[in-house]
């Protein structure tokens, strides 16, 4: 097995690697967990595409088109924002939904 885990010194990559596309788990992966590893790149992932996207500034009495996914006929409903719960979640009040 050590052989297949030994990078090669001219292509830097393991036979594994080169015949799988990916790096295959060992006995020394169990012994050292990259755990803190991972759970770091996954903070700096999410750091790096949480400052894309736009924040939806709506205000209270605000006329707003809303997704209705219960029903199979109209999708789109109009209503007016009555209240605010959080950063992301608004209570819109329709006018007759039958």
């Amino acid at each position: 097995m050590t052989h297949r885990i030994t990078p090669h010194p001219s292509t830097k990559l393991t036979p594994s690697e080169m015949f799988l596309k990916k790096r295959i788990r060992t006995v020394f992966d169990l012994m050292f967990p990259r755990g803190i590893e991972n759970l770091e790149d996954q903070k700096r992932k999410m750091e790096n595409t949480s400052g894309n996207r736009a924040d939806c500034q709506f205000k209270i009495g605000e006329t707003v088109m809303v997704r209705d996914y219960t029903r199979d006929r109209k999708l789109w409903w109009e209503g007016v924002i009555v209240g605010k719960q959080g950063q992301v979640t608004w209570f819109v009040q329709f006018g007759s939904m039958r």
